[in-house]
């Protein structure tokens, strides 16, 4: 099925497209627009500058990635997020490393990856109000999570995706594991 684009849709896939020929710091918001033929203008009425459009952009994206996974293992799903972030490492690791302040691109991924983790143990448990406990191990399970996202993006973590994955879904807090799909799980739908 063919789906439309909207807006936001259309610049951030306009931003994929040239990073992919030219580094994301020399990108303007004029080209952004203009190759996808909209004018600055209309960046500037959805965004307020390069860092929220990339914020969203992330956002967007991992939403998507999110929304699609489904009762999967949580391995399965960390393997489509490096692999989204892999097929899209240039606009990542330079936002990370140059454009932007390292602390603020580090802080969008933690707030994102604690919203993430909140909205899907509610949504799984049915609960309203999360425990103490469960937060400090949604904290815990995003810094972790973003720093080893970080360390991939310089290239200090390498290796297979797919052992990365399974390795980083092993190191849950037992706490939120239960609200997680394991790899085990897959067996009752075989």
């Amino acid at each position: 099925m063919v789906t439309r684009l909207d807006t936001k849709e259309l610049l951030a896939e306009s931003l994929i497209e040239l990073s992919n020929h030219k580094p994301l710091d020399k990108i303007t918001v004029k080209e952004i627009a203009e190759n996808c033929a909209l004018k600055r203008e209309t960046f500037y009425y959805y965004f307020s500058g390069k860092t929220e459009f990339i914020q969203w952009v992330y956002k967007k994206k991992v939403s998507d990635i999110i929304s699609k996974t489904g009762y999967e293992p949580l391995s399965i799903t960390i393997k489509k997020l490096y692999k989204f972030m892999s097929e899209h490492k240039q606009i990542f690791k330079k936002t990370l490393l140059s454009l932007y302040p390292m602390d603020n691109f580090h802080n969008i991924l933690v707030q994102d990856k604690i919203e993430n983790l909140t909205n899907h143990i509610k949504s799984i448990s049915g609960k309203t109000v999360l425990t103490e406990e469960e937060q400090f191990a949604i904290y815990v399970r995003a810094h972790a999570s973003v720093g080893i996202i970080e360390e991939w993006l310089r290239g200090r973590i390498t290796g297979d995706i797919d052992k990365i994955s399974v390795m980083f879904a092993e190191c849950m807090p037992d706490l939120l594991k239960k609200y997680f799909a394991q790899e085990n799980d897959l067996d009752d739908f075989k």
